[in-house]
């Protein structure tokens, strides 16, 4: 093992009259993929900030996201030799307008915005349900 491969998720809600939304995506083939947030490896030469916009515009063409906020707490995991690092970031994504599509990336089969129970019971991975549990606890008040 000589780097670990770092991954940038992107966690993105939006806010309504009573709870927040949230995004999940399947990449392509469909068949063949799980429910997650939109992620991607970082580049070498990016910062984990420069990472996430670069990711928001690729996977779902919004260019002008709000603050982008780390969720802490990144997940290790390795399969054989290779070592993983998902970084959990939320991505404030309330200025989308109601169900209008996003223009997803080759990459993605498929993307829906649903409340916490929803996504938390269709999210692929305890990984997964684990940043978007820590995300609706930081939008319900906890720090």
């Amino acid at each position: 093992m000589e780097h670990p491969c770092h991954r940038v998720d992107l966690f993105l809600f939006r806010q309504n009259d009573t709870e927040p939304d949230y995004l999940l995506v399947r990449a392509e083939p469909a068949r063949e993929s799980f429910w997650g947030p939109v992620s991607a490896i970082v580049r070498p030469e990016e910062d984990m900030e420069t990472a996430a916009q670069r990711v928001l515009w690729d996977s779902c063409g919004i260019a002008d996201p709000r603050p982008v906020t780390d969720l802490g707490h990144p997940m290790r995991w390795q399969i054989g030799d290779e070592l993983f690092v998902e970084w959990p970031f939320a991505v404030d994504a309330s200025h989308l307008a109601g169900d209008a599509p996003l223009r997803l990336g080759d990459a993605l089969a498929d993307a829906c915005w649903d409340g916490f129970d929803g996504v938390y019971q269709r999210a692929g991975f305890d990984w997964i349900r684990s940043g978007l549990t820590r995300l609706h606890w930081h939008l319900r008040g906890g720090r």
